[in-house]
């Protein structure tokens, strides 16, 4: 009987925590992150903030629970090319991959823009690179692989350059799916042509002329 009550008091507990993250991530990506408190989850999942409390010890550890599942979801939009193309072209897929993900996410990205503004030591840059990768391999060893065919510039390291890649295009990425709109009135040039400018900028930075 006792074991029985314990594996019903634990799916329980598994239910209301993913009522919770379920709520919070709704309110997170409608409102954006520094617009949503534990009293709007409480009320969106239908409970006392007491109560939420039993589950979450924080709207931190929620946010970071929402920003993981995310990340997770990111996936299908960097599926890998299957035919025998160099390191180099599979780079620039993967860019354009990133421009797909800002089209049909960007409520994603703002909130991810947001999370990693508040939370700068949260989730490490290294874990995005581990998760978004390129054709089944990591960003790195791609880069390496364009040195060794001769398609990618040698006169910086392949670390150097991962580096240098990711951090530019996320922060064009963060910047446009938070202030998109703003950016156009101000500049009167589109997003779509931000990103493509910026694309093209790395690609050819990175490849070996």
């Amino acid at each position: 009987m006792s074991l029985k009550w314990d594996s019903e008091l634990d799916e329980l507990r598994t239910r209301r925590r993913n009522e919770i993250i379920k709520a919070a991530r709704k309110l997170f990506l409608k409102k954006g992150l520094p617009k949503v408190t534990i009293r709007d989850i409480a009320r969106e999942v239908g409970v006392s903030t007491v109560t939420l409390y039993k589950y979450y010890k924080s709207i931190d550890e929620i946010a970071s629970e929402v920003k993981r599942q995310l990340l997770f979801e990111m996936k299908p939009f960097f599926k890998g090319v299957s035919t025998e193309i160099p390191a180099y072209e599979h780079i620039l897929t993967w860019l354009q991959q990133w421009n797909t993900y800002l089209i049909e996410k960007d409520d994603h990205l703002r909130f991810q823009a947001s999370f990693d503004l508040y939370y700068p030591k949260q989730i490490e840059q290294v874990y995005y690179l581990d998760l978004i990768r390129i054709s089944g391999e990591s960003i790195l060893k791609m880069f390496e692989k364009g040195q060794v065919e001769g398609s990618i510039r040698t006169d910086y390291t392949a670390n150097e350059l991962t580096a240098w890649t990711f951090n530019n295009l996320l922060g064009v990425v963060h910047r446009v799916a938070a202030r998109g709109s703003l950016l156009e009135e101000d500049f009167s040039l589109s997003t779509e042509k931000m990103m493509e400018m910026t694309i093209e900028s790395i690609v050819n930075y990175i490849k070996k002329s």
